[in-house]
């Protein structure tokens, strides 16, 4: 375990760098945008939060469907951090 004392942050930022540009690094446009479809289908975030089953509000599938929209965000910010670094806008990927 490493000693409090000793964080270097920048050390620990160029670790946190190259993470992303391993995970994220040759993933183009393109295959972000299959990925983000192959997401949208796979776990039905594509669908309203909203979503009436019989009838009812099914809050346990607008909760899933919303933790799945977090995780994709959450990759796609990330894989914006590699390829656009001075672009902080994720949201302008979708309207492309």
């Amino acid at each position: 375990m490493m000693d409090p004392l000793e964080y270097n942050e920048e050390e620990e930022a160029e670790k946190q760098k190259r993470l992303l540009r391993d995970a994220f690094g040759k993933l183009d446009r393109e295959a972000m945008k299959a990925l983000e479809e192959w997401f949208r289908n796979e776990f039905g975030i594509h669908q309203a939060a909203f979503r009436v089953f019989n009838g009812e509000w099914n809050p346990l599938d607008a909760m899933r469907q919303d933790s799945f929209r977090l995780v994709w965000n959450t990759m796609y910010a990330s894989w914006k951090k590699v390829h656009e670094p001075g672009n902080t806008d994720a949201i302008s990927y979708f309207n492309n």
